[in-house]
Formats: C-alpha cells, sequence, structure tokens
C-alpha cells in the first residue's frame, strides 16, 4: 500500500526572507476509509506564513503501477 496526494488547498499568507529558516508541521485531522485529510501549517522564524489542507488516498501500490504503466503504451 501507498498514498497519493489528491488535493491541497494552499493559502498563503506571508513572505519569508531568503536565508529564513523554515519549519513546517502536518496533523491528521481525519480518516474516511482511504482517505486521509491533513492539516499543514508553516512557520518561518517570525510568524505563521502558511496552512493548507493536503488530501491523500491510500492505494495498491501494484495496481496503481499497473495503471500507469498501461497509460503510458498508449
Amino acid at each position: 500500500m501507498i498514498t497519493l496526494g489528491t488535493r491541497i488547498d494552499l493559502k498563503h499568507l506571508v513572505a519569508t526572507p531568503i536565508g529564513m529558516m523554515v519549519r513546517v508541521t502536518a496533523t491528521l485531522k481525519e480518516v474516511d476509509g482511504r482517505k486521509l485529510v491533513f492539516a499543514v501549517e508553516a512557520y518561518d522564524e517570525k510568524e505563521k506564513i502558511s496552512e493548507c489542507t493536503h488530501e491523500r488516498f491510500i492505494v495498491t501500490k501494484s495496481r496503481f503501477l499497473e495503471k500507469v504503466a498501461e497509460k503510458a503504451k498508449g
């Protein structure tokens, strides 16, 4: 099993100067069957710079790779 990102809803709050350190945290907020929903926040050394909701789905790796290979064949 693997997870695939399917959606990102990102809100950019403020700019960060080049060279400033950035810290990002992700918290699993919801599990709905195979769907995982994360709350993501980013902070620079002074303040929160971004917030995001990120959705991922749990899928069977071999099945996913088969579908990708089929698509590549045309």
